[in-house]
């Protein structure tokens, strides 16, 4: 630790070297010190040993500017006038200040804007060859998995929603990429266990298309659906086979 004025008068040469060797010293260790140097310049380093502060000179030479701390326990740099956030401010998403942030405020504030799944059903008990799934109003997007639904007599598996309150028997079908049938197939016509999954985008929105992903189909089933032509807010779905019924196999009903 050294600090020099940086200023080599006329001297003899042992004298000029040492006064040398100071003035390197100093700008080597940036004129650390527990004080601030006597003699400053506009844009000079030191660091406040003291307080463990890398600072540097203003251009106007009459202050100093704190850089950032040197934790010398930690051995890290930590950044000067970051101002550390609330949680609940990373989540909202609207704030411009800078800020430092640690990984799980990160963490929070994606899943609050990206919320996961929920589960909202699982269920292997059918009910009368189907099972009925309500409260999903609350959810944009609702994804339905089946899992090896078995049937008593060779038929496809279906799916169909509807709206609060509404009566599944007469709510809209899933609309194949055939046409505008009665219903889409989620599996071909069998009595073996099905396995499928379908996505439906924009559930609880008056949309008057809600489109539709779907995977696990069947081979030779031509009627996927791609949508849902109705414009009500739906909340409940239904999944049935369409002749007979539904005799085995577990029915998951995510929402987000």
């Amino acid at each position: 630790m050294a600090q020099h004025d940086f200023d080599i008068a006329n001297q003899s040469a042992p004298n000029f070297r040492a006064d040398l060797n100071d003035a390197l010293e100093a700008l080597v260790t940036q004129s650390s010190g527990s004080t601030a140097p006597s003699t400053t310049y506009a844009n000079m380093m030191w660091y406040d040993t003291t307080n463990d502060i890398l600072k540097m000179r203003n251009e106007a030479d009459d202050a100093w500017i704190n850089i950032g701390t040197l934790n010398q326990t930690l051995g890290v740099f930590e950044v000067a006038n970051l101002p550390t956030l609330s949680e609940a401010t990373w989540e909202a998403g609207t704030g411009t200040t800078e800020a430092l942030v640690t990984p799980s405020k990160i963490k929070a504030a994606i899943e609050a804007n990206i919320p996961g799944w929920t589960l909202v059903s699982s269920s292997s008990t059918w009910s009368g060859g189907s099972q009925t799934v309500t409260g999903l109003g609350g959810y944009n997007e609702v994804l339905v998995v089946g899992d090896q639904l078995t049937a008593n007599i060779s038929g496809s598996r279906q799916l169909r929603a509807g709206p609060s309150g509404g009566v599944l028997t007469t709510s809209v079908y899933l609309r194949p990429s055939g046409g505008d049938t009665t219903s889409a197939r989620l599996s071909d016509n069998s009595t073996n266990g099905r396995s499928f999954s379908v996505l439906i985008h924009g559930f609880n929105s008056t949309l008057a298309l809600k489109p539709v992903t779907s995977s696990g189909m069947q081979g030779g089933v031509e009627n996927q659906p791609v949508g849902i032509r109705d414009a009500s807010a739906f909340d409940r779905i239904q999944v049935f086979n369409s002749a007979g019924s539904v005799t085995g196999g577990t029915l998951y009903v995510f929402g987000r």
